[in-house]
């Protein structure tokens, strides 16, 4: 049956239908949204947790990239072998 040709219930009853199923796909957004926002800032925080415990740390600290170059290093690795920060980063290990 056409729009033409539906009741006035019958038009109102698919208007509430599709009242429904816009509020529960809102419903969904708003969940999924919350969600992400919560994983952003938990990312965050583990991020900065990480970054404290790498340039804080006791020991010498090197993060290499797959082909072995620098591109990260702690204070303490700098202050033991006596290099500056942009004598490294950037440069091969071997």
């Amino acid at each position: 049956m056409d729009n033409t040709t539906k009741t006035r219930e019958e038009l109102l009853k698919e208007l509430h239908e599709l009242q429904q199923t816009h509020n529960s796909l809102k419903e969904t957004i708003e969940k999924d949204s919350l969600a992400h926002k919560i994983s952003e800032e938990a990312l965050q925080a583990s991020e900065e947790r990480l970054e404290l415990l790498f340039n804080k740390a006791p020991l010498g600290y090197q993060s290499l990239d797959f082909d072995g170059n620098f591109i990260e290093v702690n204070q303490q690795w700098l202050d033991t072998l006596g290099y500056e920060r942009d004598e490294v980063i950037g440069k091969w290990f071997g």
